[in-house]
């Protein structure tokens, strides 16, 4: 099970009561990863959110032959976000970057659990849009400055 403190990190569960994170405790698994595993793997449906509770993830991209880091991620950073609200394709691939444990949500899982409780859903959904809109934002400003970085 999942440590509240370490879901309370997280962007989703920062306005949950300890009694609702734990909810969400509840349905977490503990996955322990080593260096170069793939978490997630881009354009495979995405059926999670992840948590980081020890380690880091390396976020990349691919176009063709060429992938280019993203994002690191550490303790209590998210992802997966996008995979609760549909079931889509994934946009990135996240690999392990050393030893790492995530705690994985299903998405099945969270949305029973949004679905049966509407005020932890509206507060949880919330976040949600709050969550994607920084990182929209984020990825604006740095399309501004952006200077290509290939790794090979």
């Amino acid at each position: 099970m999942a440590d509240i403190a370490l879901l309370r990190q997280g962007t989703l569960f920062a306005d949950l009561s300890d009694d609702e994170i734990l909810r969400f405790a509840q349905i977490s698994d503990k996955i322990e990863l080593k260096s170069g595993d793939v978490i997630i793997e881009e354009g495979a449906e995405g059926d999670a959110l992840y948590i980081v509770e020890d380690g880091q993830v390396v976020v990349t991209k691919s176009e063709g032959e060429v992938r280019s880091t993203i994002v690191t991620l550490e303790r209590g950073e998210q992802f997966g976000e996008m995979s609760l609200i549909e079931a889509a394709p994934t946009s990135a691939r996240v690999s392990a970057d050393g030893a790492v444990t995530v705690l994985k949500i299903p998405r099945v899982k969270f949305l029973e659990l949004l679905d049966s409780d509407n005020a932890i859903g509206a507060k949880v959904y919330k976040a949600l849009a709050h969550s994607l809109s920084r990182r929209l934002r984020q990825t604006s400003a740095d399309l501004v400055t952006w200077k290509p970085g290939f790794d090979f």
